[in-house]
C-alpha cells in the first residue's frame, strides 16, 4: 500500500508504527479531530514522502519527525500548534527541495512573515528563542476638517480639551502608552488633516497592520459622506478594525444608519462623543482597551533584535535615511539576511516607525523617519499660491519661495521632497520646460473640447467608490501622451497615432469616462495602453469594486459589461438583445474598435513579466550580499586557519633539519640505529611536499571549525545562500514562461 486517505472520518488518533505502512508513501489525515502525533505512531512511515495532517486540532509534532527523511510535502495548516520541534529542521528534503503549510496555526507570527516567506525562513524563525511580545499598533484618525480629530487625540492621551485648536496641517503623530491584560501597549496615532487637497497623499501612510477611527461632526454629516470615507478606509486599510465617533453630539444630533454600517463594514462600535463636554470618551477608551485584546498581530511574537533596532531607529534625529544605512543598523544588531531585514522593515513601516513607499517585496530606496516632516513640506507646496498662479505648475528653483524655513527644509533637500511626491504620483516632471506639474492643482475649468468627441468609442469605468487619487495618479501616468498641455483637475486628453481620447472624471457619479475618436486599429492601441494604466492603479487598492461599461453607439443610456462582451464573443455569440432594448445588438461591431481580449491578456501578462523581473533582480541583489559576507567569512577563517597552520609547518622543518644533521653527524654507514627516524622523518617530507595531505588535512579542519564560529557570529546560514539562489532560478523559470 503506498497511497491511504482517512480524511474526513472523524478520527480522534491514528497510529502507523505497524510494518505494514512502510511502503506507505502519501498519508491524508486531514479534517478530523486529531489533537496530536506522537513518537511512536510514526515509527512506521519511513518511506512517506507526503502527509496532509490540516484542519485538525492538532497541537504536539513528535520529536522524532526527523526520521522521515524522504518527506517533501507537509501541510499542518489550520492547525493549534504554537510550537515545533528542533529535529524539524533535519529534514533538508522538505525545508529545501520540498513544500511545507503553516498558516493558520497559533505561533503568532508577523503577517510579513506568512505573506513572503518560505516553509523554511518560518520553520527557522518559530525555532528562534529570542522573541517576544511586540505590544505596538498604530491607530488612524480621519475625518474632514474641523470635525475634532485633534480634539479626541487630547481627550484620550491627556484628558484635556483645549478650545480653539489649529486645524491639523497634514498630520500629527503622538505616542499613546495605554494598559491592557496586564501589559503596557504603545499605540502611534496619527492624526490625519482632514482638507480634500490632503487625502490622495494620506492613502500612503494608511497601513493595514491599524485600527481607524472615523471622526464625524454630529452637526453636518451625511450618510453618503460617511459611506465614502469607510470605502476609503476599506480600500487602502484592508480589513483593519474600524469605530465610527460621532463627535460634537452635544451640539448636534446626526445619527447615522447604525444597523446598515455595522452590517457593510467592519465597524467595532459607533459612539457618540463631545470632547468639550468629556461625553462619551470613557466608553471610547474601553472600546480601544477591548480592540487591542482581539487584534492578534498587536500582540505577535517578535525577535528581541527587531525591537532593539526598531528603538535605535527612534532615536535617530534625521528625517529619512537611505536603504543602505537601514541594513548597517540592522547589521550592528546582529541580524545580517537579507530578507529578514526587508520583513522588518515592512513592520516597522506599518508601526509607523518609519515609511517606505515601495513594495513589500522590492522597497524603496529611502525611509522616512518623520512623516510630518515631508507630508508638512507637501501641504505647503500643494497649497502655495505660487502653484495656484501658475496652473499646478512649479520649478525647483521657485520651491524655496515656499519652504521658506532653510532651517527645516534647507535648499538641498528640495529635489528630495518633489523627487517624493513623483513617487506619490502626486506630480510629474516635464524635461522640456523645467516645470513640476501637480495635477491636484490643476485648474477645475473644463476646456470646450466635448463637442469634438460626439459619437466617438466610449466607456465608463463605473466604481462603488472613487478615490480621489485615482484621476490625478492617471495624468501622471500617462503625461508623456498629453495633447497640447490639455489637462485640468479631473481630465486630459491624451494622444497616440493620430487618435484622440478625452478622460473625463465624475465624482458625483463615480466614473471616468474615456472617448476615443480615430482609425479603429489606432484606437485600439490607445484604449489598451488607458486601460493598462488604470489597470495598475487599481490593482494598487485593495478591496476596489468597479466595473467597465461599454455605450452603446446612438443609443444614450445603453450600457455593457465590457467583459460580458467578450464572454459572449468566446461562447460564439453574433447578436445580443441588451437590457433597454427591442432589438439586437451586433457584438463583432461593438467590440470592433476595443482591444481584443488577448491583447488585454498579454498587456496584463506584461505587467506580470515586469513585476517577477523586478523581484528577480531584487533576489539577486540580495544574493549578491550573500555572497559578499560568505566571501569575506571564508577570506577571516582562510586568514586565521593559515596562521594556525605555521607550527605544524614550523614542526616538518624541523624534523627535516634533525634528518639532514643526523646524516652529517653519524653518516650513511652508522645509519641503521636510526633507520626508523629515518623512515619517520622521510615520509613527514613527503606529507610537507605534498601540501595537499597531512599539513592539509589539519588545515582544512582549523579552517571549517573557524568557518562555522563566524558564521554563527555573522548570523550567517550558508543554506539561505543555497535557497536564495534556488528561489532566482524558480522566479527566472516563471520568467521565460511568460516571456514565451
Amino acid at each position: 500500500m503506498k497511497n491511504l486517505d482517512l480524511s474526513n472520518q472523524d478520527l480522534y488518533e491514528v497510529d502507523f508504527s505497524d510494518i505494514k505502512y512502510k511502503d506507505l508513501e502519501t498519508l491524508d489525515i486531514s479534517n478530523n479531530k486529531i489533537y496530536m502525533l506522537l513518537s511512536e505512531q510514526i515509527k512506521g512511515l519511513d518511506n512517506i514522502t507526503s502527509i496532509n495532517a490540516s484542519n485538525n486540532p492538532l497541537s504536539v509534532i513528535p520529536k522524532n519527525i526527523d526520521r522521515l527523511q524522504k518527506l517533501r510535502y507537509l501541510d499542518i495548516s489550520n492547525c493549534q500548534l504554537t510550537s515545533l520541534p528542533s529535529s524539524i529542521l533535519q529534514l533538508d528534503s522538505l525545508l529545501n527541495q520540498g513544500e511545507i503549510k503553516l498558516n493558520n496555526n497559533r505561533f503568532n507570527l508577523p503577517p510579513e512573515l506568512e505573506k513572503n516567506s518560505s516553509g523554511y525562513s518560518i520553520v527557522k524563525y518559530i525555532l528562534r528563542e529570542d522573541k517576544t511580545s511586540l505590544n505596538e499598533c498604530k491607530m488612524i484618525l480621519l475625518g474632514d476638517g474641523d470635525v475634532g480629530k485633534t480634539a479626541i487625540v487630547n481627550r484620550l492621551t491627556s484628558n484635556k480639551y483645549i478650545a480653539g485648536t489649529k486645524m491639523t496641517r497634514g498630520i500629527d503623530i503622538n505616542a499613546w502608552r495605554i494598559q491592557s491584560e496586564m501589559k503596557t501597549i504603545k499605540i502611534g496615532i496619527w492624526d490625519f488633516g482632514g482638507q480634500e487637497i490632503m487625502h490622495a497623499m494620506h492613502q500612503f501612510f494608511m497601513t493595514k497592520r491599524s485600527i481607524y477611527l472615523l471622526v464625524l461632526d454630529a452637526r453636518r454629516e451625511n450618510d453618503v459622506r460617511v459611506e465614502n470615507w469607510l470605502k476609503l478606509i476599506r480600500a487602502f486599510g484592508g480589513d483593519s478594525p474600524t469605530i465610527l465617533v460621532v463627535n460634537k453630539c452635544d451640539d448636534g444630533n446626526y445619527v447615522p444608519d447604525t444597523n446598515k454600517l455595522l452590517l457593510k463594514y467592519n465597524l467595532v462600535k459607533i459612539i457618540h462623543t463631545s470632547c468639550k463636554e468629556n461625553l462619551g470618551i470613557d466608553e471610547l477608551k474601553e472600546t480601544i482597551l477591548e480592540l487591542l485584546g482581539r487584534v492578534s498581530h498587536i500582540h505577535d511574537q517578535v525577535p528581541v533584535t527587531w525591537l532593539n533596532i526598531k528603538d535605535k531607529v527612534r532615536e535617530l534625529t534625521k528625517n529619512y535615511i537611505s536603504l543602505d544605512e537601514f541594513s548597517n543598523l540592522c547589521d550592528l544588531s546582529e541580524v545580517s539576511e537579507y530578507q529578514e531585514k526587508i520583513r522588518l522593515l515592512n513592520l516597522l513601516n506599518d508601526l509607523g516607525v518609519l515609511f517606505n513607499y515601495g513594495s513589500e517585496e522590492n522597497p524603496d530606496e529611502t525611509n522616512i523617519l518623520n512623516p510630518k516632516w515631508l507630508t508638512g513640506a507637501i501641504y505647503k507646496i500643494l497649497n502655495s499660491s505660487i502653484v495656484f498662479k501658475q496652473s499646478g505648475k512649479i520649478k525647483l528653483e521657485e520651491i524655496k519661495n515656499i519652504l521658506v524655513d532653510s532651517n527645516l527644509y534647507p535648499e538641498h533637500k528640495h529635489k528630495m521632497i518633489l523627487g517624493m511626491m513623483e513617487k506619490f504620483e502626486l506630480c510629474y516632471y516635464n524635461d522640456s520646460n523645467k516645470f513640476y506639474y501637480i495635477p491636484d492643482t490643476f485648474p477645475p475649468s473644463e476646456p470646450l473640447i466635448q463637442k469634438q468627441f460626439q459619437g466617438s468609442l466610449q466607456i465608463d469605468i463605473q466604481y462603488d467608490y472613487l478615490p480621489m487619487s485615482i484621476m490625478s495618479r492617471f495624468i501622471v501616468k500617462s503625461h508623456i501622451l498629453n495633447k497640447n498641455d490639455y489637462y485640468w483637475k479631473n481630465g486630459t486628453v491624451l494622444i497616440n497615432d493620430l487618435t484622440e481620447a478625452l478622460i473625463l472624471q465624475d465624482h458625483v457619479e463615480k466614473k471616468i469616462s474615456i472617448k476615443i475618436k480615430g482609425a479603429t486599429e489606432s484606437k485600439r492601441r490607445l484604449l489598451n495602453i488607458i486601460l493598462q494604466y488604470f489597470e495598475e492603479i487599481h490593482n494598487s487598492i485593495s478591496n476596489l469594486k468597479k466595473r467597465t461599461l461599454v455605450n452603446v453607439p446612438n443609443r444614450p443610456g445603453i450600457k455593457i459589461q465590457l467583459e460580458h462582451l467578450y464572454q459572449l464573443e468566446i461562447l460564439g455569440e453574433k447578436y445580443w438583445i441588451p437590457e433597454g432594448m427591442k432589438e439586437k445588438i451586433n457584438i463583432k461591431e461593438i467590440l470592433s474598435g476595443f482591444p481584443l481580449r488577448q491583447e488585454i491578456e498579454n498587456a496584463f501578462k506584461n505587467n506580470d513579466l515586469q513585476r517577477l523581473i523586478t523581484l528577480r533582480d531584487h533576489k539577486k541583489e540580495g544574493l549578491e550580499r550573500l555572497k559578499a559576507k560568505d566571501a569575506i567569512i571564508r577570506e577571516k577563517a582562510n586568514q586565521y586557519a593559515s596562521k594556525k597552520i605555521i607550527p605544524y609547518k614550523l614542526l616538518l622543518v624541523v624534523g627535516f633539519i634533525i634528518l639532514i644533521y643526523s646524516i652529517f653527524i653519524f653518516g650513511w654507514d652508522k645509519m641503521e640505529p636510526i633507520t626508523w627516524v629515518i623512515s619517520v622523518s622521510i615520509t613527514l617530507l613527503l606529507l610537507f611536499t605534498n601540501n595537499y595531505l597531512l599539513p592539509n588535512i589539519i588545515r582544512n579542519k582549523i579552517y571549517n571549525q573557524e568557518f562555522l564560529a563566524l558564521s554563527s557570529l555573522y548570523d550567517f546560514d550558508h543554506l539561505e545562500l543555497e535557497k536564495l539562489a534556488t528561489e532566482i532560478k524558480e522566479v527566472e523559470h516563471k520568467v521565460s514562461l511568460l516571456e514565451n
